[in-house]
């Protein structure tokens, strides 16, 4: 009987708990007491440590063996190379630099406009946009962005979002497929690398997902459906990019009747050559640069700027860091060689694992970052970086924070138009299914990216599925017993379940295995229990 006492005061605490959140999000394991909160912390530091020392070892011991083109010269004073094996990394961090005048030109120009005639300010950051664009990449680039802008917009005049979806996708299968391959590749003069191939394919894709967002809102447009069809989002902005990226009610309701951007050809020109968020994002959909171009400016601009600057500084610490930890951290070389991968310790596996993941996520995060911070210096509020994945431990939560633009594009066009949420758990599989389908063929549509795209469908949809079982009361009885009578804490992550059995092949050492194993069930109880008190507070 005092154990049946204890285990109803158990489950009725877990239930306030999990009833105080607002958030969406199940967390299906019971409290952590504070003593094992901390030997979770300190096992998840010491791991995340030793794991970044293992690679640092044998990033000197392997130095001799690694291929030579992965490196470059380093910083002069640190008398080490540089890992530059990272091709993305490296072009838009030079990239960057030679993009960066054309930065501080638009923000001059916008403040000029902005002190003298806000009206005309979107003809004018449009003729900067092209002129630069014309200068960074070449006129036949621009003149092809127009071709598909002014296809894409003649099709948005028929106001049927399928026929859009249509146009879309073929202009899209442009970047997959022959003739169209060789086609824009004999487009760029001087470029036996194909470094300005990768540009032209980065930057179309985002001129088409930009294209089709503008032409889905003007089909809607045109048939005065109002944007409640699309009532799932509504609070889609808010929840991605809290506290610096919503736009109050009041902002919006004060523009009605003096827009200067609408769904005209130039306002879609505007809005797909923007050039803060031209070439790497972030993406913003159609109906908020729309909101947030008509929007007045806000009162204390001078608070505003400083806050701005700061977020540069902040952008340009994390590009430096990302910079200097390839002098050390020779991850992106190690993976390049079979032969050293199957020398090392299962620890540095780990740790090369661990490592490119981080470095993705620093990578964007300043990619998506910078340019960012240029458009809140227009008042645009586009999604923010990416979130730290060093505490996201569901695979719906990597999609939802990782690229929160792409994420609102597909829930906005794909998922919600499909039946959404409130539609039932086979719709939800489908728009799942149809918005991961649109990824695959918007990345490039590759093998390895077919099966990158399967294996996150799978674990989403097991998410979900593992979701629905444990929502049943029967079952949330069952393990709220276990757990007090166990003293165990539950985890029902797909990718805890992917990790641990992945282990098993990477090395014969039983030992190391385990230890891996429980090091990173320590690692997501402490995510867990961080991700809970954010989403508290």
């Amino acid at each position: 009987m005092a154990g049946n006492a204890k285990t109803q005061r158990f489950e009725k605490k877990t239930n306030r708990e999990m009833g105080s959140k607002k958030k969406s999000i199940d967390r299906f394991a019971s409290p952590l007491s504070l003593v094992e909160r901390w030997i979770y912390f300190v096992g998840a530091v010491w791991t995340v440590s030793y794991l970044c020392f293992s690679v640092y070892r044998d990033s000197i011991k392997y130095d001799g063996v690694l291929n030579l083109y992965d490196f470059g010269k380093g910083w002069f004073w640190l008398g080490r190379d540089q890992d530059t094996s990272n091709f993305e990394w490296s072009f838009w961090y030079a990239m960057f630099w030679r993009i960066w005048p054309w930065y501080v030109g638009h923000v001059a120009l916008g403040k000029i406009m902005e002190w003298n005639s806000p009206a005309n300010r979107k003809y004018v950051f449009l003729i900067f946009s092209l002129t630069s664009i014309c200068q960074l990449a070449g006129w036949r680039i621009v003149a092809l962005f127009l071709v598909h802008c002014s296809v894409m917009y003649i099709m948005s005049l028929c106001s049927n979002s399928v026929l859009v979806w249509i146009v879309s996708l073929t202009a899209l299968s442009t970047l997959n497929f022959e003739p169209f391959v060789s086609l824009m590749k004999s487009m760029i003069e001087d470029d036996e690398e194909e470094t300005w191939y990768y540009f032209l394919m980065f930057t179309l894709a985002l001129v088409n997902i930009r294209s089709t967002s503008f032409c889905q809102e003007k089909c809607w447009h045109n048939k005065k459906q109002p944007v409640t069809q699309d009532s799932q989002t509504t609070d889609l902005y808010k929840e991605l990019s809290p506290g610096t990226s919503q736009q109050p009610e009041t902002e919006k309701q004060s523009t009605q009747g003096r827009e200067s951007v609408g769904y005209s050809f130039i306002d879609l020109l505007c809005y797909v050559f923007y050039l803060p968020l031209y070439f790497t994002g972030p993406i913003l959909t159609y109906d908020l640069f729309k909101d947030q171009m008509n929007a007045p400016a806000p009162e204390n601009t001078r608070g505003h700027l400083k806050l701005q600057f700061l977020h540069l500084l902040r952008f340009c610490f994390w590009a430096m860091f990302n910079e200097f930890l390839l002098h050390f951290l020779y991850f992106n070389a190690l993976q390049h060689s079979t032969a050293v991968l199957r020398s090392v310790s299962l620890f540095t596996l780990a740790g090369i694992g661990y490592l490119h993941g981080q470095f993705f996520m620093v990578k964007y995060l300043v990619m998506f970052g910078l340019p960012g911070t240029i458009a809140k210096f227009d008042y645009l509020n586009p999604p923010d970086g990416p979130k730290c994945i060093s505490y996201i431990y569901l695979y719906s939560d990597m999609w939802k924070l990782f690229d929160r633009g792409l994420y609102s594009f597909l829930k906005r066009y794909i998922y919600v138009p499909c039946g959404g949420s409130q539609a039932g758990f086979h719709r939800q599989i489908i728009g799942s299914l149809l918005c991961f389908t649109y990824i695959f063929y918007w990345h490039g549509a590759e093998y390895y990216i077919l099966l990158w795209i399967l294996l996150n469908y799978m674990g989403v949809s097991l998410e979900k599925i593992g979701s629905v079982i444990c929502s049943i009361s029967v079952v949330k009885h069952i393990e709220v017993r276990l757990a007090h009578l166990l003293f165990w804490q539950p985890v029902h992550t797909v990718p805890y379940r992917m990790v641990l059995k992945s282990t098993d092949g990477f090395s014969d050492d039983v030992g190391g295995n385990r230890r891996i194993k429980t090091q990173t069930y320590m690692k997501i109880q402490t995510d867990m229990e961080m991700q809970t008190d954010m989403e508290m507070q």
